[in-house]
């Protein structure tokens, strides 16, 4: 499928620049599609860029660490009570 769409994207690339050398007459038709394409690019760009920005700020905020170290001592506690029963057998 990445096959597909990579030689789709080629292909139209080739076509126009093969028609935009030619000059005919719906070049500036062309040359404006082609400038609306690359604004929608970097409107994309920076909306995932933004969309980055907001994921690392919510990962690495104050309120989700707490929440890491209480799980890690809800683990530990899980471990030290699995650990008991064995160690009164053994006694």
């Amino acid at each position: 499928m990445i096959t597909a769409l990579a030689l789709f994207v080629f292909a139209l690339a080739g076509w126009t620049i093969a028609t935009l050398v030619a000059k005919g007459e719906h070049t500036e038709a062309i040359k404006d599609e082609l400038g609306n394409m690359f604004e929608t690019l970097k409107l994309f760009g920076s909306s995932i860029k933004s969309l980055i920005q907001i994921l690392i700020k919510s990962t690495f905020s104050d309120n989700s660490i707490p929440r890491i170290e209480e799980k890690k001592d809800n683990v530990v506690s899980i471990a030290d009570n699995e650990e008991k029963p064995e160690e009164s057998k053994a006694a």
